[in-house]
C-alpha cells in the first residue's frame, strides 16, 4: 500500500494497493509465484473499515502499471501517477477536488470513478509537482532533458508548455522545492556534490547560492508558505545533519539544528576537499581528499 495524499479536511486519504486476494485463495507471504495485478486508488475516510473505501480509479487495459495520489499543496487537486516499469517515465492525470459538490465522499457506493483529466497520457518523460497557482503547474521533468528541468503550463492551455529553469550542460537538477511563498530551493548534483540554489518561483532567475559543504543532501523539508526550511546533509566526515536556514534574512545562512554527534571524534579536526583532474582531452576525474 502507498499513501501519498491527505485531503486538506483531514477527512482522509489517497492511496494505491493491489486487490485483496480472492476468497478461498490461500497465501504463505513470500511463498507467491504469481504476479501481482491490477493496481488501484483507494480513497480512506477516517473511522470506517477498508472495506469501505472508495475507489477512485483503476485501469483493467493496462494490469501490469502502478500508479500513486498525491494532492496539491493548495489542497484543490488530486494528482494521478501512472508509471509502466522502472524507467523514469510516467503519466499524469488530475481531479479538481474543488469541482466535486459532495466531495470525494460523495462517489461512495456510486460505482464511478472519479472524473480524472489527463494532462500528460504517454509514457516519454518523467514530471514530477513542485507547485501551482491556481491551474498554473510547475513540473520537475526530463522531457528532452537528461539532466532535468522545470516547466510550467497552465490546466486551461494543456498544450502549450515553458521552461521556467532550463536544464543545465552539466548539473543534474536532483530536486525543487517551493518555499517563502514564491521562492525555490533548488538542488542540483555537480561534480559529484550537492549544490543549493534560491530562485524566484516565478521566473527562475537566480537570488542565491546557499553555503553548503562538500557533500549530499538527504532531503529538503518545508512548505510553501515557510520562510524557514530544514536540511539533511551528510558527507564522508559528518554522519548526519539538519540545517536550519531562515529565508528572510538578507542572505539567507545555513545553521546547525540536529547533529548526529559520535563520541570521540570531532569532524572539525579535519578537511575534505575536491580536486578536478583532465585525463586524456575529454575526461575529467573527481577526487576527494
Amino acid at each position: 500500500m502507498y499513501c501519498r495524499g491527505w485531503t486538506h479536511d483531514s477527512k482522509g486519504f489517497f492511496y494505491s494497493r493491489y486487490p485483496a486476494p480472492k476468497d478461498g485463495e490461500s497465501l504463505v507471504a513470500g511463498t507467491e509465484t504469481h504476479s501481482n495485478l491490477y493496481h488501484e486508488v483507494y480513497y480512506h475516510c477516517l473511522g470506517t473499515d477498508q472495506s469501505d473505501d472508495i475507489l477512485c480509479w483503476k485501469d483493467p487495459e493496462n494490469p501490469k502499471c502502478t500508479r500513486s495520489a498525491s494532492v496539491t499543496e493548495d489542497g484543490k487537486y488530486v494528482l494521478l501517477y501512472t508509471y509502466e516499469n522502472c524507467d523514469p517515465v510516467n503519466q499524469v492525470y488530475y481531479c479538481d477536488l474543488s469541482a466535486l459538490p459532495d466531495g470525494v465522499e460523495g462517489f461512495k457506493g456510486r460505482n464511478e470513478l472519479l472524473p480524472f483529466i489527463k494532462l500528460v497520457d504517454n509514457f516519454v518523460a518523467s514530471y514530477e509537482y513542485v507547485a501551482n497557482d491556481g491551474t498554473a503547474f510547475t513540473f520537475r521533468t526530463n522531457k528532452d532533458a537528461p539532466k532535468y528541468k522545470l516547466v510550467r503550463v497552465d490546466l486551461k492551455e494543456p498544450d502549450s508548455w515553458s521552461d521556467i529553469i532550463q536544464e543545465n550542460e552539466k548539473d543534474v537538477l536532483e530536486s525543487a522545492v517551493a518555499v517563502n511563498n514564491n521562492q525555490l530551493v533548488v538542488s542540483y548534483l555537480s561534480d559529484v556534490k550537492n549544490v543549493l540554489q534560491l530562485r524566484d518561483l516565478r521566473a527562475g532567475a537566480l537570488l542565491h547560492h546557499l553555503p553548503i559543504d562538500i557533500g549530499s543532501v538527504s532531503g529538503i523539508s518545508a512548505r510553501r508558505k515557510d520562510d524557514t526550511i530544514f536540511i539533511g546533509f551528510t558527507n564522508f566526515l559528518i554522519p548526519g545533519i539538519i540545517y536550519e536556514c531562515n529565508l528572510k534574512e538578507e542572505v539567507p545562512n545555513l545553521k546547525v539544528f540536529r547533529e548526529t554527534v559520535v563520541p570521540g571524534f570531532d569532524h572539525t579536526d579535519f578537511q575534505v576537499n575536491q580536486v578536478n583532474e583532465d585525463f586524456f582531452v575529454t575526461i575529467m576525474l573527481v577526487f576527494f581528499l
